[in-house]
């Protein structure tokens, strides 16, 4: 689709004049400084640009020429100089720390580099080897820029896998579980390359029961699509989003234990901001979100839940801003908006009520009945399982999902059927389960699963190279697959 580049995100570089200009971090060139855009691009000419922001809806994506690759610790700035540190490191004397430890690097010229907040602490030599990364990828990009066609993709952002572990792990953590071989592999040769002495433990997830099942997320994922959210002390939350904002309100519930009005409304408000601040993170939301909070009365309470809010949103690696409390006792805050909201992703607009209301999508749909059906086929007494679903998700399932269908018959030896009904909504699937004298199996009544307590830990088997981390994970799953079926 086409993209939007604005003049503002034109390097100096494509200006008149300009091939071999820099610019440096944090000094962006006014925009009363900047050609027309007609005197920067002509028609037909090449350009490199990221994209910013994914199109949404019928906007386009959003582009820029200002190049930044992210590493673990650092971020990369092509055809920029001087180096800078996270905004979101807001302490002046730690800034001159961290900038000093980016001083003792021996950076490449013609490069801006910025150490975010995950480099903090970080040694010289953690940043020399995130830096040989960042280094040996953007090698690979002008490689595949001096050939090929046009326009063509020079690089694409690394998967779920390598992003979670990229943004999120810690030394903190001490074990990590998955439960594929191929992403095992992955993942500890990504934690060879960025931390050979790190304790974390990675495990082997090897049981049928899916994942998430087994460990209780998938109620979690299911709250981050719920309208009203649950609060520890019987509060909750009531999410509504529209195309100009999301609002938020806070209801007290049956959250009554303490003694008088202000303080049970203080008590939930720091549940709600808690609560808020997660929500706002796993749907990704953005734009405008107002939050409606219980009204209270002390100064000092209004101030803290301010503070509050801030210092939780500093986890947030989207931008975001807050305003103080309003007479109404409303928070307003602004988050940057960098793709599209979970809702948009899983949900599609109901045909029957024009959007209205909502809508799961098939893909979405199949997605969430295979690990309902792994789940139900994981029990002992199951011995058959039958699906009844909509025309839209019996060709999902019975397409897309064909594979994993007889994955799950062959390696668990039962048997699925799929029976279509055109009565049945387009988001809801029913299951009968059977036992192996074809006795009707109560679903309702089946134990919760518990979580298991002796996953084996999983080593990789040889030391790898520097650029073994980056595989095909296509053919690794294919290949892993065929062995597993060869195996039986």
């Amino acid at each position: 689709s086409n993209g939007f580049l604005h003049v503002s995100d034109i390097h100096p570089m494509y200006f008149p004049g300009g091939d071999d200009k820099t610019e440096l971090i944090g000094k962006k060139t006014p925009r009363r400084e900047r050609p027309p855009i007609q005197a920067c691009l002509r028609k037909g000419q090449e350009i490199v640009v990221q994209v910013l922001k994914e199109g949404i809806n019928t906007k386009g994506p959003t582009l820029t020429s200002y190049i930044s690759i992210p590493g673990r610790y650092l971020v990369m700035l092509p055809d920029m100089d001087r180096v800078g540190v996270s905004r979101k490191v807001e302490d002046d004397d730690l800034r001159r720390e961290m900038r000093k430890v980016l001083d003792t690097l021996a950076l490449p010229e013609g490069f801006g580099f910025i150490l975010r907040t995950a480099g903090e602490g970080r040694g010289k030599m953690e940043l020399k080897r995130d830096l040989a990364y960042l280094m040996r990828l953007w090698k690979d990009i002008e490689r595949r820029r001096k050939g090929g066609d046009r326009p063509r993709l020079l690089y694409a952002e690394s998967d779920l896998l390598m992003r979670a572990l990229r943004d999120f792990w810690t030394a903190d953590i001490n074990e990590i579980v998955i439960d594929s071989e191929p992403a095992l592999r992955r993942a500890a040769r990504f934690m060879k390359i960025v931390s050979p002495r790190s304790s974390t433990k990675l495990l082997h997830y090897n049981r049928t029961m899916p994942l998430f099942h087994a460990f209780g997320i998938e109620e979690q994922i299911l709250r981050t699509h719920a309208r009203e959210v649950p609060l520890p002390s019987g509060g909750s939350l009531v999410i509504d989003e529209t195309e100009a904002m999301i609002a938020i309100d806070v209801n007290s519930g049956k959250s009554r234990s303490h003694g008088d009005a202000e303080t049970t409304a203080y008590r939930t408000n720091i549940e709600a901001v808690d609560e808020i601040c997660r929500q706002i993170r796993l749907r990704d939301v953005g734009g405008l979100v107002l939050c409606d909070l219980i009204d209270m009365m002390s100064r000092s309470h209004r101030r803290e839940i301010e503070n509050l809010f801030k210092e939780r949103l500093k986890r947030d690696r989207a931008a975001s801003k807050t305003l103080p409390i309003s007479q109404f006792g409303i928070v307003e805050m602004t988050r940057q908006r960098q793709k599209q909201s979970l809702r948009n992703t899983h949900y599609a607009k109901c045909p029957e009520c024009s959007g209205r209301g909502l809508l799961k999508r098939p893909d979405s749909v199949s997605d969430d009945t295979i690990r309902d059906l792994a789940a139900l086929l994981e029990r002992e007494k199951v011995a058959k399982v039958e699906l009844v679903v909509s025309p839209r998700v019996a060709g999902e399932l019975l397409s897309n999902r064909r594979q994993t269908l007889g994955k799950l018959e062959f390696t668990l030896r039962k048997h699925v059927d799929v029976r279509v009904s055109e009565d049945i909504p387009g988001d809801r699937v029913v299951f009968y389960a059977y036992d192996a004298a074809g006795a009707d199996i109560d679903t309702q009544r089946l134990p919760t699963p518990k979580p298991p307590q002796d996953l084996p830990e999983w080593a990789l088997p040889s030391a790898p190279g520097d650029e073994d981390w980056a595989v095909d994970t296509a053919q690794e799953e294919t290949a892993a697959d065929a062995a597993m079926y060869a195996g039986r």
